[in-house]
């Protein structure tokens, strides 16, 4: 990422509580990951590493390691890391910093793991439009002949669902809190999902449209739930 975002992710953790679920998208495991494993565990080859990338403080990829024999959860906050290994950590589970926008870290990680799966959820629709292409070249570089990546993400729609509620002072506090370090969701501007992963060389195997269950409320006190879109996909 670009030094500003790398940086306001850092803040973001280094000033979040550490209550389970301060963050909108660290909601219990079986809300979420658990969700999404069987649409992507059939094409994942079990003897690879998954990488969740995006990790956060690793609630989701302690669950991950559950499914698959090795799990690495990435974050480029050195603080969401610190987190993630705070806890109980189990021997096939590790966490590391890295951002999905340093070619030299990717590629060092490509030389040291070989081909990878990958999970990730809620990554690229945050990234300004001119940072997409290069996270996903880096995606398949990643997962290489034999890899796959499962990508969640916000659609355009949650975007404008969550920027009508903006001026309401009682709902999504806790995505406003996101949205004041700098940090925009659904940044899609015409792009989409699909049409970034296939520009990078990768084929889609299967797309779908899913929803995020956050933390967040709306200003009636209801859950918030964001729609998105995944797909799962390989090196063409």
């Amino acid at each position: 990422m670009t030094s500003g975002l790398a940086e306001a992710w850092e803040r973001y953790w280094r000033e979040l509580p550490t209550t389970p679920g301060a963050a909108p998208w660290d909601g219990d495991a079986t809300a979420h990951v658990a969700e999404h494993v069987p649409l992507f565990q059939p094409y994942f080859e079990p003897d690879l590493p998954l990488l969740d990338v995006g990790c956060g403080n690793g609630r989701q990829t302690l669950f991950l390691g559950t499914c698959f024999p090795r799990v690495i959860g990435l974050d480029v906050s050195a603080t969401a890391v610190e987190r993630a290994m705070a806890g109980y950590v189990p021997d096939n589970v590790e966490f590391r910093q890295l951002d999905l926008l340093d070619n030299a870290a990717v590629a060092e990680l490509a030389d040291e793991l070989g081909d990878v799966n990958i999970y990730m959820r809620t990554v690229l629709h945050q990234l300004p439009p001119e940072m997409k292409p290069a996270a996903a070249a880096n995606l398949a570089r990643l997962v290489g002949a034999r890899g796959h990546v499962f990508a969640l993400e916000l659609s355009p729609e949650a975007g404008e669902l969550l920027g009508a509620m903006a001026d309401d002072e009682a709902a999504i506090p806790k995505v406003k809190r996101v949205m004041g370090y700098g940090i925009v969701a659904a940044q899609w501007s015409g792009q989409d999902e699909r049409h970034l992963l296939e520009a990078a060389g990768l084929r889609l195997l299967e797309s779908g449209r899913t929803r995020v269950q956050t933390t967040d409320h709306l200003g009636d006190g209801s859950p918030l739930v964001l729609p998105a879109d995944y797909v799962v996909a390989n090196r063409a």
